[in-house]
C-alpha cells in the first residue's frame, strides 16, 4: 500500500482499489466549469473506472454544494458551479488503478 497524506492525496491498494481526495477553491462568481487534476491517474477500460462525491468546505453554505460533476477523465474530472459564490469544497474520488 502507498499512501500521501495532506489536502490532495491518495491511498493506493496492492489490490487494485485507489482512493483520492483533495480540497479546491473556486474563485469565480458565474456559472462556469473547473477541471480537477487528481494526484494518481484511475484506469481506463474502456472508460475511466472511478466514482466522484463533492461536499462543501465551509463558509455559510455549507449546506449546499452546487456543484456537478460533468465529466470523467483518467487523471482528471470537470465540476460544472449551478449557483453565483466562490464556494470552496472537498471532493472524493473511489475506483481502480490497476485490474
Amino acid at each position: 500500500m502507498t499512501v500521501s497524506l495532506g489536502y490532495n492525496g491518495y491511498a493506493k491498494f496492492n489490490n487494485g482499489l485507489l482512493i483520492q481526495w483533495g480540497y479546491a477553491f473556486d474563485s469565480q462568481d458565474s456559472y462556469h466549469k473547473q477541471t480537477i487534476y487528481l494526484p494518481i491517474s484511475f484506469i481506463s477500460n474502456p472508460s475511466p473506472q472511478y466514482s466522484v462525491f463533492i461536499t462543501a468546505k465551509t463558509g455559510f453554505q455549507d449546506y449546499y454544494i452546487g456543484r456537478t460533476v460533468d465529466s470523467l477523465n483518467n487523471s482528471n474530472f470537470t465540476v460544472s458551479a449551478n449557483q453565483e459564490n466562490k464556494e470552496q469544497f472537498m471532493w472524493l474520488a473511489i475506483g481502480q488503478w490497476k485490474k
